[in-house]
C-alpha cells in the first residue's frame, strides 16, 4: 500500500507529459529536416554528415540524430511524415527514462514507484524551464542539438555527484562511458563541452581535497575526450560557411564560436530561471519534499 501513493501522485504529472506529448502529433519537419532528409536519400547517412561537416557545421551527432526520421523512413518503408511525430515522442519516453534513471542514482534507498515519482516531475519541471517548447520538443533539428546533449550532461552530472558524494571508485567503465559521453556530447553543439569541462574540472578539484581516492587520471582521460570532441567540432571547415552568414561573420570562425558559445550560455543557461516562472515553484517544491523526506537521515539524499 505504501507504494501506492508516489504512483497516485506521479500520475498528476505524466497527464501533463502525456498532454505534452500528444501535441507532437502535429509536429512537420520544417526546412532543415527537409534539407537533411534530402541529403541522407541521395548521399546516404555517412554522406550527408560529412557532407554538411566540410560546408556547413560540425554538429556530428546533431546531424545523426536529425537523420533519424528520414533513416527510418528509408528502412522500413514508413511515411517520414508519419516516422517524425513518433521520433518526437520516443525522444520525449527517453528523456523521462533518463530523469527516472537520475532519480534513481540519487536517491538508491527509494522504492521503483518512488523513483517515477521523482523523474516524472524532474522531467515536467524540465520541460516547464524550456525557453522554447518548440525547439525542446516539436523540431527535431532543434531537439538533437539540444535534448540529446542535456541527456549526456545528466549522466555525467548523476555519476560524479553520487561518486563524490559517496566517497565511492569511479570503475574503469564508468570512465570510459562518461568519456564516450563527454565525447559525442561535445560535437552536438557548441555550448554543451563547456558544462561538461566545467563538471569534470569541479568533481577532480572536490575530488582532490575531499576524496579518498581522487582518480585524476581517470578525469583527466574524461577532459581530453571531451576537448578532442570540441575540437572537432570548432575545426570544422564548414563553420566559416555557417559564420560568415552573421553579422560577425568577418571574425575569426574559432573565435565567432566562443563569442556565440558564451552568449548562448547566458541565453540558454539555468541561472536566469531559477528565480522566476512556473518550472521555478516545480523546482522548490521538488527540492523542498524530498529535503523534507530525507531529514534526519544520517546519510541524507545520496545514499
Amino acid at each position: 500500500m505504501p507504494d501506492v501513493m508516489p504512483i497516485v501522485a506521479a500520475s498528476v504529472t505524466l497527464f501533463i507529459l502525456l498532454w505534452l506529448a500528444s501535441i507532437a502529433l502535429y509536429a512537420m519537419p520544417e526546412s532543415d529536416d527537409y534539407c537533411v532528409t534530402n541529403r541522407v536519400n541521395s548521399m546516404g547517412l555517412v554522406g550527408m554528415v560529412k557532407s554538411y561537416y566540410l560546408h556547413q557545421m560540425g554538429r556530428l551527432t546533431s546531424l545523426v540524430a536529425i537523420a533519424a526520421p528520414a533513416v527510418v523512413s528509408k528502412v522500413t518503408g514508413v511515411d517520414y511524415l508519419v516516422v517524425y511525430p513518433v521520433i518526437l515522442i520516443c525522444g520525449m519516453a527517453i528523456f523521462l527514462a533518463v530523469s527516472v534513471y537520475w532519480a534513481g542514482r540519487m536517491w538508491t534507498g527509494l522504492s521503483w514507484p518512488e523513483r517515477f515519482l521523482a523523474g516524472a516531475m524532474l522531467c515536467a519541471a524540465s520541460f516547464v524551464l524550456a525557453i522554447s517548447l518548440r525547439e525542446m520538443l516539436y523540431w527535431i533539428s532543434g531537439s538533437a542539438s539540444y535534448m540529446v546533449p542535456a541527456l549526456f550532461v545528466i549522466i555525467i552530472l548523476v555519476e560524479l555527484v553520487r561518486s563524490a558524494a559517496n566517497e565511492t571508485v569511479l570503475s574503469t567503465g564508468q570512465i570510459v562511458v562518461l568519456s564516450a559521453i563527454g565525447f559525442l556530447g561535445a560535437l552536438a553543439n557548441e555550448f554543451t563541452p563547456f558544462w561538461i569541462v566545467a563538471l569534470v574540472a569541479g568533481s577532480a578539484v572536490y575530488r582532490a581535497f575531499y576524496h579518498p581516492r581522487p582518480q585524476l587520471a581517470g578525469h583527466a582521460v574524461m577532459l581530453t575526450a571531451t576537448f578532442i570532441g570540441l575540437a572537432i567540432l570548432l575545426l570544422s571547415p564548414g563553420n566559416a560557411v555557417r559564420m560568415a552568414a552573421y553579422p560577425e561573420g568577418g571574425r575569426s570562425p574559432l573565435l565567432s564560436r566562443w563569442g556565440c558559445t558564451i552568449c548562448g550560455s547566458s541565453w540558454f543557461g539555468i541561472t536566469p530561471n531559477l528565480r522566476r516562472g512556473p518550472g521555478s515553484v516545480s523546482w522548490r517544491c521538488f527540492r523542498s519534499s524530498w529535503c523534507l523526506r530525507n531529514r534526519g537521515r544520517r546519510r541524507g539524499c545520496w545514499s
